[in-house]
C-alpha cells in the first residue's frame, strides 16, 4: 500500500513537472508604455522628437535581455516608432490594436500564450489598460508631458487577484 501511494505521488509530481510552461502558474509579463515624446509638428500623427527617439532607444536597451514574443501598438507613427527597435531585435512584427478594446487585446495575449509582451499606447489609453486589470488603481489620463513610465505587469489570466505591477522611469 505504501509503495503504491509513493508511486502515485511520484507519478503526479513528474506529470506536473512535464506540463508545458504556459500551463503552469507563470504570469504573462506585459510591458506597457505610452509612446515616447512626440514632435510638435502641427499634424494629427507626429513622429517622435529627438528626445523621444532617445527614449525609444532606452526602452530597447532596457528590454535587451528579455525575449519579447509580441509587440502591440496603436496605428500611429509615434507608437510604432517607440516599439520598432524592440520588435526588430526580437524578430516580431508590430501588431496594431484598438486601444478602446483592452479586453480584445488581453484575449489575443491569452490565446497566443505569450510570455513577454510589449504594448505601446497613449496618455488616455494606458490608464484604461491599467484600470481594466486593476480596477482600484483609478489611474487618471496622463498629462501631455508625462512620458517615460514603463509599467511592468504580471498578468494571471485565471487569477486576477494575483495581478500586480510596478513602474520604471526610463527618462534618465
Amino acid at each position: 500500500m505504501k509503495t503504491k501511494l509513493l508511486s502515485l505521488l511520484l507519478f503526479t509530481c513528474l506529470s506536473l513537472a512535464s506540463l508545458p510552461l504556459w500551463a503552469q502558474d507563470i504570469p504573462v509579463r506585459i510591458f506597457l508604455m505610452r509612446h515616447a515624446e512626440k514632435a510638435v509638428d502641427g499634424t494629427r500623427d507626429p513622429a517622435l522628437s529627438e528626445q523621444g527617439m532617445k527614449m525609444a532607444a532606452r526602452l530597447d536597451a532596457l528590454l535587451s535581455e528579455t525575449q519579447v514574443k509580441a509587440v502591440f501598438s496603436t496605428p500611429y507613427k509615434r507608437t510604432k516608432m517607440t516599439a520598432n527597435a524592440v520588435a526588430a531585435r526580437n524578430g516580431v512584427a508590430i501588431r496594431d490594436y484598438d486601444p478602446s478594446d483592452v479586453k480584445w487585446l488581453l484575449s489575443q495575449i491569452d490565446q497566443a500564450r505569450l510570455e513577454n509582451v510589449l504594448v505601446i499606447g497613449h496618455g488616455n489609453t494606458v490608464p484604461d489598460f491599467i484600470n481594466t486589470l486593476f480596477p482600484h488603481a483609478n489611474m487618471a489620463v496622463m498629462e501631455e508631458t508625462d512620458y517615460g513610465r514603463l509599467f511592468v505587469i504580471h498578468y494571471y489570466k485565471n487569477e486576477p487577484q494575483r495581478n500586480n505591477y510596478f513602474i520604471l522611469n526610463i527618462n534618465q
